[in-house]
């Protein structure tokens, strides 16, 4: 609200470019000092600081911080064989890491005892080097205490029997009790039971559930959370962001967004709390059947597995036609534009690089989960980075900006083009970008049975990646939208992207206008290529394990070939392969329509949100002495939760069946209700007459009654 507020707002070459001294209200007239240490209050590298560690003191800075440096400068220079990791390791990271995190900690330490005002008086004096070396001088010749008297109350403390440190060979008697009770600390001798690291938390939940350990449990939280906010994926509604603009101006797209995540954190509360009792991969249809109960839950069980599985498997085509778009604007940039007789790709080629990207995802998932981990964790830096890079750029590139009451309150419905109206309809349609990109969280659960400690992690992912693509999706909306140069002229077909898509046309305008070549623009794209490369991927190996979960309870045709397990690399190859002929298959229309692309994302969107809403709904209605919670609980916010979830979830699975453009013909019309119909009735109808005969949902593979957990 302040920029909306403030009546004239400074440009963002200002913001982002403008540097300037103040020698005489600070003294400091050297350009590199002025940097490092200026006056509290104006100095740029001090207040990054003290806001990145939440203090307003020098002191409380070189105490605080300054104690980062130990443990890290220890673990820099331990020997590794004797560090036993955590689920967080480096690696052969560690020293680079540490390396740089030690540096910069004695560099802020060292920044903070400069003057910061000239001439130095008894006013200006910055005192924290005085006050240190007087505190550090008591503590150093006090230290005969803590070398004497005070090991012994360590080692009463302690009560243990101690042997050499576990960083350096010290052989002092005085030193040895500090020294051992770090080694107790670091490899969790101390308050940990013996028992408690034989079996992983989310193998012994797995087991109580019935399932036996199949896939490799070697993925640690920022993995998941990587290969999860992969799939959402920072620029997945950038084919549809031009649409949405169009139908009701900026103002409700970006209001929009803040309202779909609001609602959107309830659906990813249920969700995680669900995840925390049931750490599975077979996830949303195994929690319905289990939350259902034994009189519902086949039914609920079926219905959400087939949802999940058309959602996922359209999700690989959503992704493919993206990636597709975004090398289309890519050729067409580098060879001279549309208007200077760039090349742009027929149907033909479109669908032969939509079938290449499927081909590649689906090669890539053949081998080891930790190819697909190690992918994903650049996927994760590429979209921060590259994402902070377009977000950061975009404005500061472009000659001019909209001004801040054009983004916030602008309201503007385009009848003419759109066909619409009406304007509660336009703003229905409008936020259906939202809708889309903040869906697809849940693939955290997808992969818990390969994740350590499930139970804990697998809802912190979730919740993690809703917040993530939260702050940095709206960010991306606001950059685009501050970026314009010319709004009607983004649409027009005779411009230098065909008006195929406007993001690529803001991009084309900003880097043209202010360096005459489309160079930015077209690395702008690739980063969001690469976006949607990854986000594929991982798209493909969700879709995966859900058929492997369905098949693994003999819940499709042929089961035995789909759930059998790679013998290396214990991935469900077959189902991979599955998944990828499916969605190819869904592309071949791509040839003949331009409107397949709303009905693959509206396809995708029903199948993937709408199988949230049964496994909720049981949850709502279900007795609360009948649930096993796990570490992540609700308690009595269950029902409020569960309610206002379930109710967006059918209301964004409403929205994605309604016509998008008007009048409707054969190249306008939303085939999405039509295919979802066709698909659920014959699933419905197998249900019926054959499936409730033998599909009782999620099919034990271990014995719990007899012992074998």
């Amino acid at each position: 609200m302040l920029p909306l507020v403030a009546r004239p707002a400074e440009t963002a070459s200002y913001v982002f470019s403008h540097f300037e001294m103040s020698p005489d209200s600070t003294g400091v007239c050297s350009e590199p000092y002025v940097i490092l240490a200026i006056d509290m209050m104006r100095t740029m590298r001090q207040l990054v600081h003290l806001y990145l560690h939440r203090y307003s003191m020098m002191h409380s800075m070189e105490g605080w911080v300054g104690s980062y440096a130990i443990p890290i400068y220890a673990r820099l220079v331990m020997v590794e064989k004797n560090l036993k990791p955590g689920p967080s390791y480096l690696g052969k990271a560690r020293k680079p890491i540490c390396l740089i995190a030690f540096l910069k900690v004695l560099f802020t330490c060292s920044v903070f005892l400069l003057p910061t005002l000239y001439p130095i008086t008894w006013n200006t004096f910055n005192y924290a080097p005085v006050d240190f070396g007087l505190v550090f001088t008591l503590i150093c010749f006090g230290g005969s205490w803590m070398l004497g008297n005070g090991s012994t109350v360590i080692q009463t403390t302690l009560n243990i029997k101690y042997d050499k440190g576990f960083f350096m060979s010290l052989s002092s008697n005085s030193t040895q009790p500090c020294v051992s009770a770090l080694q107790i600390l670091k490899m969790g001798r101390v308050g940990i039971p013996p028992d408690a690291l034989k079996i992983d938390s989310g193998e012994k939940r797995l087991n109580e559930l019935g399932y036996k350990q199949e896939l490799k449990r070697e993925m640690s939280l920022f993995k998941t959370l990587a290969i999860t906010f992969s799939i959402v994926a920072l620029f997945v509604g950038t084919p549809l962001y031009g649409q949405s603009l169009r139908y009701a101006g900026p103002a409700t797209l970006i209001w929009g967004w803040v309202a779909v995540t609001f609602f959107t954190v309830f659906v990813g509360v249920a969700l995680a709390e669900i995840c925390s009792s049931f750490p599975t991969t077979g996830s949303l249809y195994f929690w319905a059947a289990h939350l259902a109960g034994p009189k519902w839950g086949p039914l609920a069980s079926w219905c959400c597995a087939w949802l999940e599985t058309v959602g996922s498997i359209s999700g690989i085509g959503t992704q493919a036609y993206s990636g597709a778009q975004a090398l289309q604007m890519i050729i067409l940039l580098a060879t001279g534009t549309h208007k200077n007789g760039g090349y742009f790709a027929p149907r033909g080629v479109f669908v032969a690089a939509y079938m290449g990207l499927a081909i590649i995802w689906a090669i890539l998932n053949s081998f080891s989960l930790q190819v697909i981990a190690f992918l994903d964790i650049i996927s994760f830096w590429w979209q921060v980075i590259g994402g902070g890079v377009v977000i950061v750029m975009l404005p500061l590139v472009a000659r001019t900006t909209q001004p801040a009451s054009y983004v916030f309150t602008h309201f503007e419905t385009s009848p003419g083009s759109t066909g619409v109206s009406s304007i509660p309809y336009a703003v229905i349609l409008s936020v259906l970008l939202s809708n889309f990109c903040l869906g697809g969280y849940d693939a955290a659960a997808h992969l818990t049975e390969e994740t350590k400690g499930a139970d804990r992690t697998g809802p912190v992912a979730i919740l993690a990646s809703i917040a993530l693509i939260s702050v940095f999706g709206w960010a991306y909306i606001l950059s685009l939208t501050f970026s314009i140069q010319n709004l009607e002229y983004l649409y027009d077909e005779n411009n230098e992207t065909r008006g195929k898509l406007v993001p690529a046309q803001i991009f084309y305008d900003a880097f043209h206008g202010r360096f005459h070549n489309s160079a930015g623009a077209i690395v702008f794209l690739c980063i969001i290529w690469g976006s949607y490369f990854f986000c594929g991927l991982s798209v493909t190996a969700a879709a995966a394990r859900v058929v492997y979960a369905l098949s693994r309870d003999n819940g499709i045709p042929f089961s035995p070939n789909w759930r059998k397990l790679h013998p290396k690399y214990k991935v469900p190859r077959n189902a991979v392969w599955l998944c990828t002929a499916i969605s190819m298959i869904l592309g071949l229309p791509i040839l003949k329509l331009d409107i397949i692309f709303t009905a693959l994302i509206s396809i995708s969107a029903i199948g993937w949100i709408g199988a949230y809403a049964i496994p909720i709904y049981a949850r709502l209605v279900m007795a609360e002495k009948n649930f096993k919670p796990g570490p992540f609980y609700l308690g009595k916010a269950r029902r409020p939760v569960c309610l206002i979830a379930f109710l967006w979830v059918l209301y964004t699975c409403s929205v994605f069946l309604l016509p998008t453009l008007y009048p409707i013909t054969w190249n306008t019309f939303n085939y999405a209700p039509v295919a979802l119909g066709l698909v659920f009735t014959l699933i419905m109808l197998w249900w019926f007459l054959d499936g409730r005969k033998w599909f009782k949902g999620p099919v034990r593979n271990i014995d719990t009654q007899n012992g074998i957990c």
